[in-house]
């Protein structure tokens, strides 16, 4: 049987696969997801690389599609797979970039880190990604894959807690994000994305959930310290339905 020959983009392309969680815990599964997304956000901000958005990738979440059906459905040329283990404040990452047109792995390797030294796993999984596509990595590359992050992993893990309660698009939800996003940036008072995590549940209640104005004053009160240069774009939307 020959092979289908993919359509694809005029410059490298790559869809993150949900990384599985090897925890034993399905507890954990915020976790692993939060590390795909990280990656994925990291990724996005390279110059010249096309990076699928989670919500396409995530589709295959917990299914057993071949590397090459994905990559042809998401019209991609490489494919990143692989898996979380944590254990206390062990965490293990494997993760593996494959060539879906040739089949072939391109890179592969396994961090046997501590938990304070995820953000640098991250770091060090997208640029060693970069380096496999022989795309040149500049110093601005560099800063944006490591801006608006916080040093400490409780307060990160309090964050990926509370994307995981977004992503589950419910009312409730949003206000149990809220609270996981305030108790990261008690921790960290200027982490940018926390407090950018409480003003997208307070739009997405304005927008989704039939909210009053109230919701946009929250909006307001994120742009304070580490925030103003995250979320103004999701002010300004949530302004321009409310003149609507």
């Amino acid at each position: 049987m020959v092979p289908a020959i993919l359509t694809l983009p005029d410059k490298p392309s790559i869809a993150v696969l949900p990384f599985d969680n090897l925890s034993g815990d399905s507890e954990q599964e915020y976790f692993s997801d939060g590390i795909t997304e990280q990656i994925i956000t990291s990724l996005s901000k390279v110059p010249n690389i096309l990076v699928i958005a989670r919500n396409s990738t995530f589709a295959y979440k917990g299914k057993s599609a071949k590397i090459q059906q994905i990559a042809e459905e998401l019209a991609v040329r490489y494919v990143l797979e692989g898996s979380v283990r944590r254990a206390g404040d062990s965490v293990k990452i494997t993760a593996q970039l494959i060539d879906a047109h040739s089949g072939y792995h391109i890179w592969s390797q396994r961090f046997d880190r501590e938990l304070r030294d995820i953000f640098e796993v991250q770091d060090e999984i997208a640029m060693s990604i970069v380096r496999a596509l022989q795309l040149a990595m500049g110093q601005e590359s560099r800063t944006h894959l490591i801006e608006a992050r916080t040093q400490d992993p409780t307060a990160y893990d309090f964050y990926l807690r509370g994307r995981d309660f977004v992503g589950q698009n419910r009312e409730k939800a949003f206000g149990f994000a809220r609270q996981m996003f305030s108790k990261a940036i008690k921790r960290d008072p200027s982490y940018a994305l926390a407090h950018a995590g409480i003003a997208d549940c307070h739009s997405y209640l304005f927008l989704y959930f039939g909210g009053n104005h109230g919701a946009l004053h929250g909006v307001s009160a994120c742009t304070g310290e580490g925030y103003e240069n995250v979320s103004l774009a999701v002010i300004q939307k949530v302004a321009q339905v409310a003149s609507l």
